[in-house]
């Protein structure tokens, strides 16, 4: 299944590099995957600038498959440089994958929203491209709160799988969010509370823009962190059971937050 569908993806990358100067710098993402893989093998020979970029926030599993497989894979199979801009990485890093340049960039985030307590909370919940039963559970499992809303937002790859399950099922306080912005749904939707999964890329870019913030990961799974006993009694949940809202609207709460994430 998967060998036909890379012929065809390598020939169309061939087709599209064969309408682009090669004088002009090529910039991408996913280049630890076999996808990136061929857009770089393909690079090579024909093209002197062409960068990589990390795609999003990489907890402990995407450490491992992003940075530790790049002593395997073979140099022509990799970027010239690879762009990275989470905060986290190990200084040492440069001296560690010597066939490579490795380019650090400090993400500049100049909206920030802390929100407000009120009574009324508005939580979007963010959720990863796995555990489909796991988060059918979670949601089947959320009570009735009045004084709670849930906006679920699915990955966009689970969209589809998404409305056919909300139109089978009937909820109180519990809406799809498919807007295509989520910014645009946190100003329409008021909402003033986030709760994300450690295994998606949105993690980083919320925890620098808002606050506050919880990290939802079931019982099944290792969190995609740095696991520490603070942060994980603090700021982990695995349902909405006993969560006491309001202890967390505050800057103490959030530096704790950062700090630990980042350890």
């Amino acid at each position: 299944m998967e060998l036909p569908k890379l012929i065809n993806y390598e020939t169309g990358i061939k087709k599209t590099l064969s309408k682009i100067n090669n004088s002009k710098s090529v910039h991408y993402g996913y280049f630890e995957f076999i996808e990136g893989r061929i857009i770089s093998k393909n690079l090579h020979g024909n093209f002197k600038n062409f960068i990589g970029y990390q795609h999003a926030f990489m907890g402990f599993f995407q450490k491992i498959r992003c940075l530790e497989v790049l002593n395997f894979i073979d140099k022509d199979q990799l970027p010239r440089k690879i762009s990275f801009f989470q905060q986290n990485l190990p200084k040492n890093l440069s001296l560690k994958f010597k066939k490579i340049k490795l380019v650090f960039k400090k993400r500049i985030y100049k909206k920030k929203k802390f929100f407000k307590y009120n009574k009324k909370i508005n939580i979007l919940v963010f959720s990863d491209l796995h555990n489909i039963k796991s988060y059918n559970k979670f949601l089947i499992s959320l009570k009735y709160n009045k004084n709670v809303n849930y906006f679920f937002r699915p990955h966009p790859k689970n969209i589809k799988y998404y409305q056919n399950f909300f139109s089978k099922n009937s909820f109180n306080n519990l809406r799809l969010d498919v807007i295509n912005d989520y910014k645009k749904s946190i100003t329409k939707n008021k909402i003033n509370f986030i709760i994300t999964s450690s295994y998606t890329g949105v993690l980083n870019e919320v925890s620098n823009m808002y606050w506050p913030i919880l990290v939802l990961n079931f019982k099944n799974q290792m969190p995609n962190i740095n696991i520490n006993k603070y942060f994980e009694k603090n700021f982990i949940i695995s349902n909405f059971q006993n969560i006491k809202f309001k202890k967390y609207y505050s800057m103490s709460m959030r530096n704790k937050f950062i700090k630990f994430l980042n350890i």
